[in-house]
């Protein structure tokens, strides 16, 4: 092991890890030195380009990571944790980079080692219970949810910040999923399924037609069954414990194979999730066992667009223009992203305004509620580009960016709304 590579608390980073890169699994350290410094990814980066520091570029927060490495540095400076803490994790810089450095990779591992990435506690530990108790968790939420009123009380009464934020963004009426799956009169097949449907946590609490319109779409091509309440791990690899998320993907992973050896495609309606399952392999790096299952996992692992048919027309609901919203973690140039957008083209043709590399996206995941966050500024940014170009329809690619790109549009741009993008085949 490379003395860089070495445990030192004080200049900031806990332990060596491995990075998936294009130049193959690569520990942070090697991974941060194929850094240029040519500066093309400032670009794209959203923070960079609200304050123009250096320090928010992601050629900055390289350099910074490497210098710590190189103990000539300390990233436990305020400034630094700062413009860590700001980061959004989308991935636009990625886009730019030559070397596809996946930087965003590289910032949350120092947020997780710093515990720059923090939810207020209340919210932090209720959404842990879902990967240690679900049971726990769901009667906790729904409870909660049919007990709204006192949230008003306790929001603007009281005023506590954080439960004003989450009380604002939730929609007006929520249905249990069970009662959405009744109403829809369709069914998830329990017994020799073809196809696995795993829905998001807002899709299965919050926005469950999200869940009853991808269910119907993967129902068309076979026998489907639906994961309820199942953890994946991706909260905790973002905001918790590194070794809880293995666990809770390791757990995942276990129970696929349980059905037919781990043959049926996973599909899931969030992105932020489909890219953490993509990058499943990078997870067991050290162990050879579990990594390749690991692998062999994410080549099943499908977003719902890929269920769209060939047919698909516009339905007259839709309010015209359209722009496709990429916000998303990790990456903002996958293949659901770059076929979405073909798709887009060809329904809407004129219609569909096409985002440019340097446009702002809602950032993805619970970043509004984040320390260190700059929602408010960055939210204003998407609004003003939606705004400026007339556009009606919003579509994205996670429930959790439309509520939030929802609740920023009532706020100053009412006559635009956003909506996930299984909704353009509703009306199949």
């Amino acid at each position: 092991m490379n003395s860089n590579e070495t445990s030192f608390l004080l200049y900031g980073l806990s332990q060596p890890v491995k990075i998936q890169t294009t130049f193959g699994k690569r520990s942070l350290y090697n991974s941060v030195s194929f850094c240029n410094r040519c500066g093309s990814c400032s670009q794209a980066c959203p923070v960079y380009r609200l304050n123009m520091l250096e320090t928010d570029s992601p050629r900055g927060r390289n350099q910074a990571i490497r210098l710590s490495l190189e103990r000539k540095l300390k990233v436990t400076e305020p400034e630094l944790q700062r413009s860590f803490a700001a980061c959004t994790l989308c991935g636009s810089c990625s886009q730019l980079c030559a070397a596809r450095l996946p930087t965003a990779h590289h910032v949350l591992t120092v947020q997780r080692t710093l515990h720059a990435r923090k939810l207020p506690f209340g919210f932090y530990t209720l959404l842990a219970l879902r990967g240690n108790h679900p049971s726990l968790f769901e009667k906790i939420v729904w409870v909660g949810l049919r007990l709204r009123p006192l949230w008003r009380l306790g929001a603007y009464g009281f005023g506590i910040k954080g439960l004003q934020g989450v009380y604002e963004r939730l929609p007006k009426k929520i249905i249990s999923l069970k009662n959405a799956f009744q109403n829809a009169r369709i069914a998830a097949h329990e017994k020799t399924p073809q196809f696995i449907y795993l829905p998001s946590l807002e899709a299965e609490f919050l926005q469950p037609q999200i869940a009853v319109s991808s269910l119907r779409l993967i129902s068309r091509r076979g026998k489907t069954t639906c994961w309820r309440n199942t953890a994946c791990g991706l909260f905790e690899y973002v905001y918790g414990d590194l070794r809880q998320s293995k666990r809770l993907l390791r757990r995942l992973i276990r129970k696929h194979l349980q059905l037919e050896q781990g043959n049926l495609p996973l599909v899931t309606d969030s992105l932020d999730m489909y890219h953490f399952l993509k990058q499943a392999e990078q997870l067991f790096a050290p162990y050879e066992q579990a990594a390749e299952q690991a692998r062999r996992f994410a080549e099943k692992v499908q977003f719902i667009t890929e269920f769209f048919p060939p047919d698909l027309k516009i339905s007259s609901d839709v309010k015209l223009p359209v722009r496709l919203d990429l916000g998303a973690l990790f990456c903002r140039q996958s293949d659901p992203q770059i076929q979405s957008i073909s798709l887009f083209k060809t329904l809407f043709k004129q219609n569909f305004v096409e985002c440019e590399y340097t446009d702002f996206d809602t950032p993805a995941f619970g970043y509004a509620f984040s320390a260190g966050n700059q929602n408010e500024p960055l939210m204003l940014q998407v609004v003003k580009q939606i705004a400026r170009k007339q556009i009606k329809t919003v579509f994205t690619f996670s429930g959790l960016c439309a509520l939030e790109l929802n609740h920023a549009l009532r706020r100053f741009y009412p006559a635009a709304e956003a909506q996930h993008i299984v909704s353009v085949a509703d009306k199949l």
